[in-house]
């Protein structure tokens, strides 16, 4: 279309005045552009009485039929119709989310207790999500490196709709708005009182929820106030307690025996000999337990069922309340003003910590071999070990808006001031030293007591244990978020079809991470890995912004919009976006829209400290086929060192979209969709050890000039074979260099039909189809790209097909809703193994439905109190067969069968 892509330009005066110039030329003279709107139009049988409001994806007030992009609108009763009680639940069956790591599926998130948006797959921090429109601090522990909003810091109660942008928007918002924008719409005119409440439970009969909820509100003529209280309850369920997730040995299922070889009682390792053997009293097999042999005498394992010890579902106990509140003076000038506030709390359960290659000498009292032996362990007797997380948040907003004197035009300016602080606890965690000094005879309170690794189920003397467990140490991450904004909008002129709408606006933006970790944490003596590195960084970010709207004719519109941001860490950016809008008649509408995006580096990426640390190489590709040697071709620890890159550039994303509305005359209520879309993001951030890009980089680079491994020099043998020295150390890093290129399709079915006597029936049907998820890298000479579509991504599978299939009846006091989501199979990342050989070909992860039931009623002699009994998962459906985890993927349901019921009393 003529327009350049993203790219990011150094920061020079010159540069950035020529930017800036270029956008104030375009706010005058570019061609202005029509608005997004709401794609669901069932609701409205009369186009003459549809308001005029502001929809997410532009800043100009007007009607939401005429829609370039599509903009999917759920409001609170759809909510509640569906049973979900948090926005994650929400957002995991949502068809265009998509890799996602969810709080409800997988004790294992690095975030725990936290739910995010990840429209189309690309990115925790590759959806925008708002909040009336304006920003909020991401997740504290997401800041440092894939900053994200948690969404079940957000109240349900509170929710009066949600908004879906679905394609890019940094020419409107900015940064992060790559896939598209989540916008959270928080209740504002409530006039009364009403408390809701409410419980479900698995029939399995564990992890049970409560949830109560109070909202208030009540205005005159010129003030209004609106308010919500919050509290939810989950309870915990062990992976033990679900047949598919109580073993990770899939070597009946197509997988290999995940049991892990760092096992109670041990697997040894004789220093004499160098046989691995298990511990005499290692059983055959057991829930917990199994005895490998592959070579007698030389290599066995004692092998440990981790399942049996982890948290499928991890409980939390969450806090939450909103208000809101404006007020209108004389002269038409409005004071508003909102607070949202939470306080989430979650315990996730790990297994025994892992105790690798420690040294029990040949005098230890236990010892079975009398000899210096390694043992693999698993401390059971330390009791559970994990994580406490507690999150506080909290965002206050005021601004004032009005309208200039004799003019179309209005005015708004408002500040913001958000945070997030996640502080995350170890309980029972081991230190290194203090452990291999117990196995010395040197533990307990004075020194002269051994630690028994040994045996089947032993337990020590607590005053032994408690000489290395370390309970209480973690880490702090707080991120805050400012700022300040103006715009006016309105309209101007006459050109064609009407006049030309407007939207000019600036802000400033500042973001800061502090994150720090106790001493504990940092000395590098907790087995199981260490905290994060302390970062206590900032950046100022200055945008200014425009938007037009033209009605080229009654039936055609354009709209433009562009945006000008100035980052003081890492450059400035212009984005634009176009869109088009065709009625070739009343019913039909065709869009297209073309923009492009931007997403800086985060903290980590530029900051990160320089550590020194263990590398992992899997083989040496330049070494082992030439010289076969066993210490070239198998995987071994080498030195590592690490640190963060201040030369990142922000990456750049270009988005397109085509498709078609139409609305039926003949057909009253009736309302269908197709959009096609595409997003190609280049110049993405990654980490040079991350398993995706390791093995590639290490074979296309020139062994000579790699920059990520450290070699020695090369012997005469090596020169004369001509090959490189050995890798003798890892020196890792973030680069630029990541591609992902996505397309698809979305169809979007609704019909509504109102019958005079026997009640209004709704059914919608929202499909979303993955053609291609081409991810990989293109960095000096290492170029590849593979398809994930159907396939596996970072977090969770990515099926092509995925729909919501829904129905709804309601007459007088009676209401039915039934949800069917689906997902469709995908290959597991894991090829299928047969005998214990990974063989060539894909396993298959089966498809996969669920049926969700809603009954109300409402007792109008109660005020219209209103009583809901349901289940999620009706025919108590297991997922699909894995064959590499026992966690289950988020859009399939591992809690079994669920009823709740739920009530709402007015006052």
């Amino acid at each position: 279309m003529g327009l350049q892509s993203v790219r990011f330009v150094e920061q020079s005066a010159q540069i950035k005045m020529r930017d800036l110039l270029l956008l104030l030329l375009l706010m005058l003279f570019a061609i202005p552009g029509v608005l997004f709107g709401q794609e669901d139009e069932s609701d409205y049988e009369d186009e003459d009485l549809i308001e005029e409001v502001v929809i997410t994806g532009s800043r100009l007030i007007r009607s939401n039929l005429d829609s370039p992009s599509p903009v999917t609108v759920f409001d609170a009763q759809q909510l509640k119709d569906t049973g979900v009680t948090t926005l994650g639940e929400f957002a995991r069956y949502l068809p265009q989310n998509a890799d996602i790591a969810s709080d409800a599926s997988n004790t294992n998130s690095p975030f725990r207790g936290s739910d995010a948006f990840n429209l189309r797959g690309i990115g925790l921090d590759g959806t925008l999500t708002l909040v009336n429109g304006r920003r909020i601090a991401p997740f504290g522990s997401s800041g440092d490196f894939s900053p994200f909003v948690d969404i079940n810091s957000i109240p349900l109660a509170a929710i009066e709709r949600i908004e879906i942008l679905k394609d890019g928007a940094s020419a409107i918002y900015g940064s992060e708005a790559v896939a598209g924008v989540v916008n959270i719409i928080t209740r504002k005119e409530f006039n009364g009182v009403v408390l809701e409440g409410g419980y479900m439970t698995p029939t399995e009969g564990d992890g049970h929820e409560w949830d109560i909820n109070f909202t208030g509100g009540w205005s005159n003529d010129s003030t209004n106030f609106t308010g919500t209280l919050s509290y939810f309850k989950r309870d915990v369920f062990w992976a033990r307690d679900r047949d598919f997730s109580s073993d990770v040995d899939f070597s009946d299922r197509g997988g290999f025996n995940n049991r892990s070889s760092l096992s109670s009682p041990p697997t040894i390792t004789l220093l004499e000999t160098g046989a691995l053997l298990a511990d005499p009293e290692c059983p055959e097999q057991t829930k917990i337990n199994s005895h490998e042999v592959i070579f007698p005498g030389g290599l066995e394992f004692c092998r440990f069922n981790w399942a049996q010890f982890v948290t499928m579902q991890n409980p939390s106990d969450r806090f939450g309340l909103t208000a809101y509140v404006d007020h209108e003076f004389t002269g038409g000038t409005t004071f508003f003003a909102e607070v949202l506030y939470s306080r989430n709390k979650t315990e996730s359960v790990l297994a025994p910590t892992p105790m690798f290659n420690f040294f029990v000498p040949d005098f230890h009292p236990n010892n079975p071999f009398g000899e210096n032996l390694l043992i693999r362990a698993r401390t059971l007797d330390t009791g559970d070990r994990g994580f406490t997380t507690k999150v506080t948040s909290w965002r206050a907003l005021a601004g004032v808006r009005g309208a200039f004197t004799n003019s179309e035009w209005d005015w708004e300016a408002a500040m913001m001031a958000s945070e997030s602080e996640s502080d995350e606890s170890r309980f029972n965690a081991t230190l290194i030293d203090e452990f291999q000094e117990a196995l010395f005879g040197l533990g307990g309170p004075n020194g002269d007591q051994f630690y028994n690794p040994f045996g089947l189920n032993t337990v020590n003397p607590q005053e032994v244990v408690d000489q290395f467990l370390i309970s209480g140490i973690g880490t702090l991450q707080i991120s805050k978020e400012y700022t300040a904004d103006f715009q006016v909008t309105g309209s101007f002129g006459n050109f064609g079809g009407g006049p030309i709408g407007s939207a000019f606006g600036v802000q400033a933006r500042k973001q800061k991470l502090n994150q720090s970790a106790s001493a504990e944490e940092l000395a590098g003596n907790i087995a199981g890995g260490g905290g994060l590195n302390p970062i206590n960084e900032k950046r100022d970010i200055y945008s200014v912004f425009a938007e037009f709207l033209l009605p080229v004719h009654e039936k055609f519109e354009v709209q433009f919009a562009i945006r000008y941001d100035d980052y003081d860490d890492s450059g400035s950016t212009t984005n634009p976006k176009i869109g088009l809008g065709w009625r070739p008649v009343e019913e039909v509408l065709i869009r297209a829209t073309w923009g492009t995006s931007f997403r800086p580096p985060a903290f980590r990426f530029l900051h990160e400290p320089k550590t020194e640390g263990q590398g992992f190489v899997f083989f040496d590709p330049h070494r082992c086929p030439v010289t076969g040697d066993f210490f070239d071709c198998n995987g071994r620890l080498v030195e590592s060192e690490f640190q963060g890159n201040p030369e990142l550039q922000p990456d750049e994303g270009e988005t397109m979209l085509f498709g078609v509305a139409w609305e039926p005359a003949s057909v009253e209520g009736l309302a269908l969709s197709l959009d096609f879309w595409q997003i190609k993001h280049k110049n993405r951030v990654f980490q040079s050890n991350d398993f995706f890009v390791a093995d590639p980089l290490m074979e296309m680079l020139d062994p000579f000039t790699n920059p990520f491994v450290i070699r020695a020099p090369q012997t005469p043998e090596d020169v004369a074979l001509g090959i490189p020295g050995v890798i003798v150390k890892t020196s890792d890093t973030y680069m630029n260099g990541d591609t992902l290129k996505t397309n698809g399709i979305d169809f979007d079915l609704s019909y509504t039909l109102n019958t005079k006597n026997s009640g209004i029936f709704s059914t919608s049907f929202n499909y979303t189809y993955l053609h291609d998820y081409l991810f990989g890298t293109d960095f000096q000479e290492a170029v590849f790209k593979e398809n994930f579509a159907g396939w596996y991504a970072y977090n969770s599978g990515l099926p092509q097909h995925r729909f919501n299939l829904s129905f709804a009846w309601s007459r007088t006091a009676h209401g039915i809703s039934v949800l069917i989501p689906y997902a469709g199979k995908f290959d597991s990342w894991q090829n299928e193994v047969v005998e214990g050989q990974e063989t060539d070909s894909r396993f298959t992860i089966d498809d996969y439905w669920q049926l969700d039931l809603q009954y109300n009623y409402v007792f109008s002699s109660l005020r219209d109190a209103k009583l809901s009994v349901g289940c999620r998962n009706c025919t108590d459906k297991d997922p699909p067969v894995y064959n590499q985890t026992s966690f289950t993927e988020p859009f399939h349901e591992g809690r079994g069968a669920m009823v709740y019921l739920r009530w709402s009393q007015p006052f």
